[in-house]
């Protein structure tokens, strides 16, 4: 899904490696730690014994941590921006690869899920604090569902205050008028400069010779 069609593609488009993506082929080993701890966790029965820095609505003491549900939020960190892509991509592998293996036998729990994600084509903006972030896709437990989520700024997300972000960068695109024109025209009056001057040197050594620097600078964008 993109911002000009708003259509998401189909798992298929992207020939994904399912049971690679199940087994963890690709994932770095971290994640496959962090499962194995939690899977320990909840065999030995064991629950939040300390204090929480955050306000929450529950009292976390005695929580169960291996079975603990919360919300997975996944934002860009590169400062101050970022053109977002790969999210069908993305939601393509949680849609197939979203489970666990129970005697070599995958469970899929993707329907467990509600998504919220963006479309491909927006702009994400991060300014270093991991405590305001405008995810690019949300997972909630819910109905499976999959929704548009608007890119929004979350402060500390513990605490449900989001706030909704205008993109002044973003607007319509005429058929006739190409996406960075200003830029284009930019670079073309910087070509048109340096062949001026080249052409300057040309006519110095060989005063025979004719140079149209317009004209050269035009023919690659006529063409």
């Amino acid at each position: 899904m993109t911002i000009f069609d708003h259509q998401r593609l189909p798992s298929s488009v992207f020939k994904l490696d399912i049971d690679g993506l199940r087994r963890g082929f690709y994932s770095d080993k971290y994640f496959e730690n962090i499962i194995q701890v939690l899977q320990g966790a909840k065999a030995a029965g064991y629950t939040f014994k300390g204090q929480s820095p955050r306000h929450l609505p529950i009292e976390p003491l005695g929580l169960p941590i291996g079975d603990i549900e919360v919300e997975a939020q996944i934002f860009n960190r590169r400062s101050p921006y970022a053109l977002v892509a790969g999210v069908d991509a993305a939601l393509a592998m949680f849609r197939n690869a979203t489970g666990h293996f129970e005697e070599n036998q995958f469970h899929e729990t993707a329907a467990q899920l509600q998504i919220q994600a963006v479309e491909d084509g927006v702009f994400t903006h991060f300014a270093g604090d991991t405590e305001d972030v405008q995810p690019v896709i949300r997972l909630q437990p819910g109905d499976g569902s999959v929704g548009q989520g608007p890119v929004t700024l979350v402060r500390r997300a513990f605490e449900s205050e989001v706030e909704p972000v205008p993109h002044g960068r973003m607007g319509a695109v005429a058929a006739d008028k190409p996406v960075g024109s200003q830029c284009l025209g930019r670079a073309v009056r910087l070509l048109q400069g340096r062949l001026d001057r080249r052409a300057r040197v040309g006519k110095a050594r060989q005063l025979d010779r004719t140079l149209d620097g317009h004209a050269l600078a035009c023919q690659p964008f006529l063409q």
